[in-house]
C-alpha cells in the first residue's frame, strides 16, 4: 500500500503540466510552480506565509488574504491554512478535518467550511440530472 501512494504522488510530481503563479514576497515577488504546493500555512502574529511542497519548503513575506485569489485552485480552509485543491482526498464535515493526497490532515474552521463544501460537493452528493442527462434518481 505505501508504494502505491508514493507511486501516485510521483506521478503527480513529475507528469502534471506546471502552473506557474507569482507570490508577493514583501516588495518582490517569486515565480512558484502550484502544481509543487501541497498547502499553505502561516505563522501566528507574523505575515510570514510557509510554502509546503513535496521537496522543500519555502517561506514568503505576504498573507493569506492576499495570496488566496492569485489562483482558483487554492482554497483558504482555517484562518492559518490554505489548500492546493488538487491534492485533496477527503473531507470530514463532522470532524472538520481535510485529508490531503499526501496524508496531511488539516483543520477546517466553520467560518470556511461552507467554501469547503462548496468545493467538495462531489464527495457527499450525487450528480444531478443537469450534470448528467443519463443519471437516473429513484425518488
Amino acid at each position: 500500500m505505501p508504494l502505491k501512494k508514493l507511486s501516485t504522488i510521483f506521478t503527480k510530481f513529475f507528469y502534471t503540466k506546471p502552473i506557474f503563479v507569482r507570490f508577493p514576497n514583501g516588495t518582490r515577488s517569486i515565480l512558484i510552480d502550484l502544481t509543487h504546493i501541497i498547502y499553505i500555512s502561516c505563522e501566528k502574529g507574523t505575515h510570514h506565509l510557509i510554502l509546503h511542497e513535496h521537496d522543500r519548503i519555502t517561506k514568503i513575506r505576504a498573507t493569506l488574504k492576499t495570496v488566496v485569489p492569485l489562483h482558483k485552485d487554492i482554497c483558504q480552509i482555517h484562518s492559518s491554512f490554505a489548500i492546493n485543491l488538487n491534492y485533496l482526498k477527503d473531507y470530514q464535515p463532522k470532524k472538520k478535518i481535510i485529508t490531503l493526497s499526501t496524508g496531511n490532515a488539516l483543520p477546517v474552521s466553520r467560518r470556511y467550511a461552507s467554501e469547503v463544501r462548496m468545493h467538495t460537493t462531489w464527495f457527499t452528493q450525487p450528480p444531478s440530472k443537469d450534470e448528467n442527462p443519463n443519471f437516473k434518481r429513484n425518488d
